[in-house]
């Protein structure tokens, strides 16, 4: 997923937004203001959803994507191999993986996360932020 793409949503609050990309906010509202006038496919393909063309589309929201922060738990990972010897040999293991300096911890970190990059196991899904609530005026019909 691209960084500062914009997308709009029928309404503020919508929970899950998916529909057209766009590279500028500016981009995005344009886009919606003629969706909303328009309807039809433009308004399913810019709001993610069908419009009735015989309810007005008063308002509507546009927001930025952005990607979740991944966060890899390391010391609990570590935490569960040293338990997973511990049930096998017992108290033999009771101090393995204790001494795992910070710098360590922080490679195993890069390398879960390469290998997610990798191997396309980066989430597909995104956030959206800085949302904002769109008027749609008389003279937007004139787009």
């Amino acid at each position: 997923m691209t960084e500062d793409k914009w997308m709009c949503a029928p309404k503020i609050y919508t929970e899950c937004w998916g529909a057209e990309e766009f590279n500028t906010k500016e981009e995005a509202i344009a886009a919606g203001r003629k969706a909303a006038t328009e309807k039809g496919e433009l308004a399913e393909n810019v709001f993610g959803y069908y419009c009735n063309p015989d309810v007005p589309i008063n308002d509507f929201a546009v927001g930025r994507m952005s990607e979740p922060a991944l966060y890899i738990p390391v010391d609990s990972l570590l935490e569960d191999i040293a338990e997973n010897v511990y049930e096998q040999v017992g108290e033999a293991a009771e101090t393995y993986l204790d001494d795992v300096t910070k710098d360590d911890k922080q490679k195993l970190e890069d390398i879960i996360r390469n290998w997610l990059v990798d191997n396309n196991y980066s989430p597909s899904c995104f956030l959206i932020t800085d949302i904002e609530k769109v008027e749609v005026n008389a003279d937007d019909t004139q787009i």
